[in-house]
């Protein structure tokens, strides 16, 4: 059985995307080698629906599908840092589409340079 994660961005598609080939260039064994990360793309025709209930108006998505399942251990500490690079006002990622995996503390954007 397949496990994904779906990241839901409130940052523009291009700033979406840049943040995730930061994430696959700083830890190319979590993004590229645990979880296939897709690149950013539109929303869905009822994504944005969907996540407002959960306070957040998001402008595009990204998935993360789990490609070794020898990792499950590191997955919530993958998860984590990818709030860190986004921020958690910046991003809300879901376990399949069913819950929220929230993050373990508050973090703000990260500066790239």
């Amino acid at each position: 059985m397949a496990i994904s994660y779906f990241a839901f961005s409130i940052m523009p598609r291009a700033e979406t995307q840049r943040r995730i080939d930061y994430l696959r260039a700083e830890k190319p064994d979590w993004f590229g080698g645990m979880l296939h990360v897709t690149d950013a793309e539109p929303l869905g025709r009822f994504d944005a629906e969907i996540m407002e209930p959960f306070g957040i108006a998001p402008e595009c998505k990204f998935a993360m599908h789990v490609l070794n399942k020898d990792w499950l251990a590191e997955i919530r500490e993958a998860l984590d840092y990818a709030y860190q690079v986004f921020g958690t006002k910046n991003l809300m990622i879901t376990f399949e589409l069913d819950s929220i995996h929230a993050p373990r503390h508050v973090y703000p954007e990260m500066k790239l340079g």
